[in-house]
């Protein structure tokens, strides 16, 4: 479940770059895209703004693990450990894998799609479940989980301590690990610094200054804490008011061209640091996207891990 204090990627900076780092294995694919071919000696330094999912794809994206991914290899390392249990005598239930599309829609200094605005307002992008289990929203809202968690607790909650040790322990076998998160290559801090610098530089806050103007001339407001949202704009709240000035805020942005605009400026800065390491970078991206079809192949042929015995 995505949860108000973990949402967005792993790696943001402030609350308007949206970052560039992901949780990795080795490094990713954004989901729904191709990793280069490891001879690839280049880096592809083109922008997609994908209004339909409310993705913004930079050059790291095609490298980085989406949060689609990460699921996937939770739920694949998890499933590991109770085939594992099994053959130990533990029965172990796993919450069934669901991949969630809206998982690829991300925030961008706040909502940058109408459909983002009007669904979410300033909350960012995640399930209807997940908004219900946040509190931003009542109980009889909008689509039911498809997700077997309370199964699953009345479950394991059966385990005992001894039982409970077995899976841990079964959590960290070779078989489990491999769907575990790896560490990154060498271009992981230059890309952290970049995007420090980049938050700081004259391009970025000149062109949040042009938003929040473009705020102050719609009578909206700047925010106190966040000047590239307006007045009033609320992360944990979904109601007619913070539609309406997400709305207006998307507009502003639209008339600036202000999400191509700084997805530009982020992307000049991740190629600078990747165009020294391309041949690693693209093979670490074929090495995710091979993981991530043997993590959706063992789900698949582990289905008894996820009912009740």
């Amino acid at each position: 479940m995505l949860t108000l204090e973990g949402i967005g990627r792993a790696a943001r900076r402030g609350a308007g770059l949206r970052g560039v780092l992901g949780l990795v294995v080795g490094s990713a694919v954004l989901a729904g895209c191709s990793a280069p071919p490891v001879e690839s000696s280049t880096i592809d330094d083109s922008v997609v703004l994908d209004e339909k999912t409310g993705a913004v794809i930079l050059p790291y994206d095609r490298f980085s693990t989406s949060m689609r991914d990460a699921e996937v290899f939770r739920v694949a390392r998890t499933a590991a450990a109770a085939v594992c249990a099994k053959q130990q005598g533990v029965t172990f239930m796993v919450g069934r894998w669901v991949d969630q599309p809206v998982y690829d829609s991300e925030k961008y200094a706040g909502p940058w799609t109408m459909a983002q605005a009007e669904k979410f307002g300033f909350v960012s992008p995640m399930p209807d479940a997940d908004l219900r289990a946040n509190g931003v929203v009542g109980e009889d809202y909008g689509e039911p989980s498809l997700l077997n968690n309370a199964e699953v607790a009345a479950m394991n909650s059966q385990l005992t301590e001894e039982e409970s040790a077995v899976v841990e322990a079964c959590h960290e076998t070779e078989e489990a690990r491999q769907f575990a998160p790896s560490p990154e290559g060498p271009w992981a801090e230059e890309l952290w610094a970049a995007a420090d610098d980049l938050y700081e530089s004259p391009e970025v806050t000149n062109l949040f200054a042009e938003l929040g103007a473009c705020h102050e001339d719609q009578g909206l407001g700047v925010h106190q804490q966040v000047p590239e949202w307006p007045a009033g704009a609320d992360p944990t709240r979904i109601d007619a008011e913070q539609i309406s000035l997400a709305i207006a805020s998307v507009r502003c942005k639209e008339s600036l061209d202000f999400t191509r605009r700084l997805a530009e400026i982020e992307a000049a800065s991740q190629v600078e640091v990747l165009q020294n390491y391309p041949r690693e970078v693209a093979a670490a991206g074929q090495e995710i996207a091979d993981l991530r079809e043997r993590a959706k192949a063992y789900i698949d042929a582990h289905p008894e891990v996820f009912e009740v015995p």
